[in-house]
């Protein structure tokens, strides 16, 4: 019972995206509102409060995962375990390292991707992010690669697109894992 209900959001959302033809962003937040109030009131989970427990490190983490100058400058397949270049080494390097040393079964895909992996089965729930970021350029207000906290916003190269957003999904696992949530079908 409790499975099915945690597809509700996921249907409603999906309804409002096929049905009333509302945009992508409004329908994720839609869903994912849904989604804690379910938790809430079927799973009796506070959300904001173990968010908030792990905040400092993941602000932390999610700086020094900024600071590496991963950009996309150059490809080459015959440089082995690093084909998009050290930065991007680094970086692939740096978030399995941090799941291995969470406990997450880690696999490096010889340079060109990762996975960090949750659950104890054989099919279990993945998300799809990248390290890679455009050049920086020039006329920035902060320095690129220094993810400089400013009224409460991490200023850096990838903090939205998309080091920030894939710190964000590592510690939702990271939360649910160490909370000691199990996923299920």
């Amino acid at each position: 019972m409790l499975a099915l209900l945690a597809f509700i959001p996921i249907l409603i959302t999906l309804v409002l995206m096929m049905v009333f033809n509302w945009k992508a962003k409004w329908c994720l937040l839609i869903s994912w509102i849904l989604s804690v109030v379910f938790a809430f009131f079927f799973w009796n989970i506070d959300f904001k409060a173990l968010v908030l427990k792990y905040k400092e490190q993941m602000i932390k983490d999610t700086q020094d995962l900024l600071r590496i100058n991963s950009e996309l400058t150059t490809f080459d397949p015959n440089r082995v375990g690093a084909p998009f270049g050290e930065g991007n080494k680094e970086a692939l390097d740096f978030m399995l390292n941090m799941g291995k040393k969470d406990g997450f079964r880690t696999e490096n895909v010889d340079g060109y991707a990762g996975h960090i992996e949750f659950g104890d089965s054989e099919e279990y729930i993945g998300s799809i992010g990248h390290l890679d970021v455009v050049p920086a350029g020039t006329g920035l207000t902060y320095p690129p690669y220094e993810a400089q906290i400013h009224d409460n916003k991490i200023y850096a190269r990838g903090a939205e697109d998309d080091k920030g957003p894939t710190m964000a999904v590592y510690y939702a696992m990271k939360i649910l894992k160490e909370e000691g949530i199990k996923l299920s079908k």
